[in-house]
């Protein structure tokens, strides 16, 4: 199953009451209660991306192993950056 959500990236606007928009300016939610909770809201389409390409079963030519590259790696550490409000 497809998740049918708006695009990423997601941005955080106000300080205590806060409101979630998408990259085209249309809004996600408007009553977000706490910077904590929205900053994880707003980083849900990076996360979401970098757990697809850290489980998406690439296979070493050499050893058949997974692999895990490093450029998901660190979009997987962008993400979580966003999530903690640290970007």
């Amino acid at each position: 199953m497809s998740a049918q959500h708006n695009p990423g990236p997601w941005k955080v606007a106000g300080s205590v009451v806060n409101e979630i928009s998408d990259r085209d300016g249309l809004l996600i939610t408007k009553r977000v209660i706490g910077a904590a909770n929205a900053h994880l809201i707003a980083a849900a389409p990076e996360m979401l991306e970098a757990l697809k390409a850290l489980t998406a079963g690439r296979v070493s030519p050499a050893t058949g192993g997974r692999l895990i590259l490093e450029r998901d790696i660190e979009a997987a550490e962008r993400a979580i950056a966003k999530a903690e409000g640290n970007q």
